[in-house]
């Protein structure tokens, strides 16, 4: 297999690590992977370049900055020029499926191949336009990848007719982890933004239910 992977949303934080992460997972797994991103963002990810993995810019051949055509969609303009260059970058590297890794407010590209979508969030705070088009994308799309078990679970409640396609793509502890004898003393670093839909209430009762029970136990935020 031979993939597209199309980044119109470049997010700091736990979505860019999510890539640094998933992309290396991906080259191991196909022939080649065509990694597309804005111009301003092609540096920042340059270290991930080489191999299988090959990174192309979003502008299109006449130029057009990928900011000009944002506007231009929200003007009702159709994205025309940046799915030409799609089309043009997948018929090049003769790639077999697209994928967005980040499903946000952006549309489904227009191209000749299936196109998959990653849903990174789904929380409680994300705008109903974004919610809207998480759901455009599940009817449309070939395919609808979720980072977490909850996420997917949370998906197909969103579209219960379409949980046939929603498939959890976990990226944490392997199914193959070895469980160890408990511990009597251990630590925890949660790196998650302190927004309301994090869960940190319940991490610190579960911290504070540990040190009841006499472990020696360290919480790091």
């Amino acid at each position: 297999m031979r993939l597209l992977i199309v980044d119109e949303e470049i997010i700091p934080g736990g979505v860019e690590t999510l890539r640094r992460r998933l992309i290396p997972a991906l080259a191991k797994e196909v022939e080649a992977i065509v990694w597309v991103l804005p111009a301003f963002a092609v540096e920042r990810f340059r270290d991930l370049a080489g191999g299988n993995v090959i990174i192309e810019t979003a502008n299109t051949p006449s130029g057009l900055p990928h900011a000009i055509e944002g506007i231009a969609r929200r003007m009702g303009h159709p994205r025309g020029p940046l799915d030409k260059r799609l089309r043009l970058l997948a018929k090049r590297h003769r790639c077999d499926v697209c994928l967005a890794t980040c499903l946000l407010s952006q549309p489904m590209p227009r191209i000749d191949i299936p196109v998959a979508g990653l849903v990174s969030d789904v929380n409680p705070g994300l705008p109903m336009q974004v919610v809207d088009n998480i759901g455009y994308w599940i009817d449309r799309s070939a395919l609808t990848l979720a980072v977490s078990e909850f996420t997917a679970s949370e998906l197909k409640r969103m579209r219960p007719s379409r949980s046939d396609k929603i498939h959890a793509m976990p990226l944490a502890v392997p199914h193959d982890a070895r469980v160890t004898p408990p511990a009597r003393r251990g630590s925890f670093h949660y790196s998650g933004a302190p927004n309301p839909h994090k869960g940190h209430l319940t991490l610190l009762k579960a911290a504070l239910g540990l040190a009841a029970r006499g472990l020696d136990y360290r919480l790091t935020l």
